[in-house]
């Protein structure tokens, strides 16, 4: 189990498989800011991005892969309000099984209002947006509050 650090809400990186190298590829270019936060993803994706979450990959949380459960475990966040951004990479192309436990966590995530972006282009947008909240002094983030993110 993961240290608690309570000041930081999570950002959550789910993937599917076909999806999981892009996520790897998005959480590197991007590890100056994914890096500031408690980040929540499948095992087989943490184990591939913890070197780039720097002092944080001790409060990162692993899942099981989301058709065994992940996605219920980021649920189980969400309605705790643990949750600041959601990054939700699906399979564009392919049909899964899981597709309805995805299409219910973005449910939930829309729900309570969670930032999201469920691919990589529009990931870009919302990482640059989380980077401008935390670059904000507090209270002064724009279009955001930053107490929202972290």
């Amino acid at each position: 189990m993961p240290e608690k650090r309570p000041e930081l809400r999570r950002l959550v990186l789910m993937s599917a498989k076909a999806t999981e190298d892009a996520m790897v590829e998005f959480v590197q270019h991007h590890a100056e800011t994914i890096s500031q936060f408690r980040v929540t993803a499948p095992y087989t994706v943490i184990e591939r991005i913890e070197g780039w979450l720097g002092e944080n990959a001790k409060y990162a949380e692993a899942t099981e892969v989301n058709f065994m459960g992940g996605d219920a475990q980021v649920a189980t966040q969400i309605v705790l309000h643990e949750v600041g951004a959601a990054f939700v990479f699906r399979d564009p192309i392919g049909t899964s099984a899981a597709a309805c436990d995805c299409d219910a966590l973005l449910r939930l995530i829309n729900v309570h209002n969670i930032m999201n972006a469920t691919n990589p282009a529009s990931a870009d947008m919302l990482v640059q947006v989380l980077a401008e909240g935390l670059s904000a002094p507090d209270g002064q983030a724009g279009p955001i509050d930053r107490k929202s993110v972290v």
